[in-house]
């Protein structure tokens, strides 16, 4: 039986996942940019200091930081376009059928172990050892950010798997901060967070469930993640993943929701995240040892090497074995730009950092060393992308 075609998940040629293509992409860039002069130009600390402060309205009442609003809150916006994104894309994209799905999680993993293995061979026998994981993690928001900066046609047919890839790559990092970071998890939190997941299942079994209503349940399930010491913003993720295609007008809901979603990601949630993260202080940094020397080439190295060495080694070897497919019309060096795109580390890789190093001056040193990957890595997918576009169309898999 011929199988049938992918249905296109857009209807406009300048639409992106999860924002509005190249304006966002350089709406990110600006805002990035914008963060990094702040931090420099002002008072050291005076920018991160008014990030994470909390705002207190009265004596007893006060809210996040507007980090936190970011990270733990707005953020979640953005997993749920993405989550509805891949779930599209793998029951009727580009991703659907195992051997395709299976890619993605290959290459994931491959680009987790091969930085690792970098950072590992360059700091072993120091005590800065314990950052292995810091060039193990994607910057999901940014990597897509600057898919929207690559050519049109390019970009759309390099989305679905890069979402794909940086989504598991986020899940990854979480189950590191887990099983090597963390204390145990909260038993509360995990109750919570085991019922709220299961009234959602029970729901999205039913053919009329409101879309409210899932979402009010996706609340639960953030205030669950939340309560476990875990990233709530991940609850837009486990949504977006497990949304009911609805049996009336299959995959209707989905698109509406992420059509309505789209803007609010493009213009506010990505260039406020970039704003606020990229607020790196770089005063009276200084490379004082060979020990710190070595800890910014791990990083680095990692980053911008071991990221798409590894998820082209571990796809190759996944697709010889029989247990993937690369996408229609994807050739090797697309799958090579999309290990690029995933060296952008930035906010999870900084998160590691404060975890896996104790000593303060090592953990400035990683976090700067992590935005120099981070940017290397985005002019080498820049790049590599502006000479494959003019290159050609890609040889189409045999």
């Amino acid at each position: 039986m011929t199988a049938k075609p992918a249905v296109p998940l857009m209807d406009s040629a300048g639409d992106h996942p999860v924002h509005a293509g190249r304006r966002s992409g350089l709406l990110l860039v600006l805002a990035a940019l914008a963060g990094l002069c702040l931090a420099n130009v002002l008072p050291a600390g005076r920018v991160t200091d008014f990030w994470d402060q909390p705002w207190r309205l009265a004596s007893s009442w006060q809210l996040p930081s507007l980090a936190n609003m970011f990270d733990e809150g707005l953020m979640a916006l953005f997993f749920l376009a993405a989550g509805l994104e891949i779930k599209l894309e793998l029951c009727c994209g580009s991703l659907r059928g195992f051997r395709r799905a299976a890619l993605p999680v290959a290459a994931a993993c491959g680009g987790v172990l091969v930085p690792a293995l970098i950072y590992l061979i360059c700091n072993a026998g120091l005590p800065q050892v314990s950052g292995w994981a810091v060039p193990t993690a994607t910057d999901i928001a940014f990597a897509t950010g600057m898919l929207g900066l690559l050519p049109q046609s390019l970009g759309r047919s390099l989305r679905p798997l890069l979402l794909a890839l940086a989504m598991i790559d986020d899940v990854i990092a979480v189950l590191v901060v887990m099983l090597f970071y963390s204390q145990a998890l909260a038993p509360g939190g995990a109750i919570w967070l085991l019922a709220a997941a299961t009234l959602y299942l029970l729901l999205r079994c039913r053919d009329q469930a409101a879309t409210v209503m899932l979402l009010s349940v996706g609340v639960l399930i953030w205030i669950g993640l939340w309560r476990c010491g875990l990233h709530p913003a991940l609850a837009g993720m486990v949504l977006g993943l497990l949304w009911p295609a609805g049996r009336t007008r299959p995959w209707h809901g989905a698109r509406r929701l992420k059509a309505a979603l789209d803007p609010w990601v493009a213009y506010v949630v990505m260039p406020g995240f970039a704003l606020i993260h990229a607020s790196i202080d770089l005063h009276g940094l200084v490379l004082t040892s060979t020990a710190a020397l070595r800890l910014g080439v791990g990083v680095v190295a990692g980053l911008v090497l071991g990221k798409p060495i590894g998820i082209v080694l571990a796809a190759w070897a996944a697709i010889r074995l029989g247990l993937a497919r690369r996408p229609a019309g994807m050739s090797w060096p697309q799958l090579a730009l999309i290990g690029m795109l995933a060296g952008i580390g930035l906010t999870m890789a900084m998160f590691i950092t404060t975890l896996a190093l104790t000593d303060v001056h090592a953990q400035r040193l990683a976090r700067c060393a992590v935005l120099l990957g981070s940017l290397l890595s985005t002019l080498l997918a820049l790049g590599f992308g502006g000479w494959l576009s003019r290159r050609g169309p890609p040889i189409e898999p045999v």
